[in-house]
């Protein structure tokens, strides 16, 4: 079996060395400008998401399919536009497809443009099933804020920068986590302004709903989904899922998730028993695939949750409240 190649650079001199160097894109390209087409493809790979840059010096038309099981999307990295199902990509516009979607598009000579193709998993878990529904009614091109597509233009730059030159990087998975994060955040921002607002309720609306949602999950002992937390408050999943992205930035399946890492770790930090374990803590918090959860919580807290148990760090003696009038005194 071939090793997997996690960065580098494809240069190719013939529109059938294009074709076969493109998949797992199911195209089918022809040339339509004169002269010999020389096309480069620099790409990274970050935990599953494929980052790449794309040039090409000859007009090309392609027909075919996007990639199964991944988000596709893409943008010009200059001026000049090229067309996706008919409509033009500029910097106030995405190429946008999920999953296996028959397209077509037609890139100018001297094309340069971004390609961006993510695990549809990661972006569900980073926005919520019902926002990423909705994404993927919208139309395959999407409107949105230059602003939104300059930032990722400039993330898939920096990744090209950091990681294309410096691979060892790619050991480093702090450095990865830290890069992919803000891909999926721009990501999310670009898929859920996209959507028309009518249908979501209204912001108060919403807002409350997200409040009684972390409210409630302050007050729980044990995990719950996103369905049964959204019908706890009343609203439905989409209102919900949109409510946190407005008021906490995140989607309430992470907020979840990340707000059981924070329980774990406090009850790391405080278990001393012998007999506690990292298995036992992490699966009364509803933790089952151990790995993945180690890897964030690494991510969130700069340590393994085995490293959090076998720590013996005390609380720090002083408080701020100590040095507010009345304050009790510290115990020694």
């Amino acid at each position: 079996m071939a090793q997997t190649v996690r960065s580098g650079k494809i240069v190719v001199n013939d529109v059938e060395e294009l074709n076969y160097a493109v998949s797992p894109w199911e195209l089918v390209m022809r040339q339509l400008s004169s002269g010999r087409l020389d096309a480069r493809l620099d790409f990274v790979q970050l935990d599953g998401l494929l980052v790449n840059r794309e040039r090409w010096s000859r007009q090309v038309f392609a027909t075919g399919a996007t990639p199964p099981g991944y988000l596709a999307l893409a943008g010009p990295c200059t001026q000049r536009p090229f067309t996706w199902c008919g409509e033009e990509i500029d910097p106030r516009h995405v190429a946008c497809a999920f999953g296996r979607t028959e397209t077509e598009f037609l890139t100018p000579d001297r094309s340069d443009h971004w390609v961006l193709l993510v695990p549809l998993d990661r972006i569900t878990d980073h926005i919520g099933e019902a926002a990423l529904a909705d994404a993927a009614r919208q139309r395959r091109v999407l409107p949105c804020d230059p602003t939104v597509t300059r930032r990722i233009r400039a993330q898939v730059e920096a990744v090209r920068g950091t990681f294309g030159r410096h691979e060892h990087l790619l050991d480093d998975q702090r450095s990865v986590d830290t890069a992919v994060s803000g891909l999926l955040d721009s990501v999310g921002t670009l898929l859920i302004g996209a959507h028309p607002e009518g249908g979501l309720s209204t912001p108060r609306k919403r807002d409350l709903g997200c409040r009684r949602a972390l409210h409630l999950v302050d007050e729980l002992t044990n995990p719950i989904g996103v369905p049964e937390l959204a019908k706890a408050v009343g609203v439905s999943r989409r209102v919900l899922e949109r409510g946190f992205h407005e008021t906490v930035g995140v989607s309430p399946q992470r907020y979840l998730r990340w707000n059981r890492m924070n329980r774990l770790h406090r009850e790391l930090r405080a278990a001393h028993s012998p007999e506690a374990t990292v298995t036992q803590l992490a699966q009364r918090w509803g933790f089952t695939e151990l790995g993945r959860m180690a890897g964030e919580y690494r991510q969130l807290f700069g340590e393994l949750p085995s490293e959090t148990l076998a720590g013996d760090r005390a609380l720090p003696s002083t408080r701020l409240a100590d040095a507010l009038p009345g304050a009790p005194a510290t115990a020694p």
